[in-house]
């Protein structure tokens, strides 16, 4: 995350950026076995991925200035 802001006179220029990114794993599949003698397979997957990138710029110019 960042932010920039510069001015000169009566013009200004600004910049922010911000990127994220976030990843998970998964579980890999378990084999159970009951006491019965009967195999139960269980299992839990879990995969998260999200890149984000944003970006904006301003430009400006002050028209009147006040007391």
């Amino acid at each position: 995350m960042s932010a920039v802001e510069a001015g000169h006179d009566r013009w200004m220029v600004f910049g922010d950026a911000n990127w994220m990114r976030l990843t998970a794993g998964g579980a890999k599949p378990n084999q159970r076995t009951l006491p019965s003698g009967v195999g139960v397979a269980t299992s839990l997957n879990a995969d998260v991925t999200s890149t984000t990138f944003i970006a904006e710029a301003a430009l400006g110019y002050e028209v009147m200035k006040w007391p």
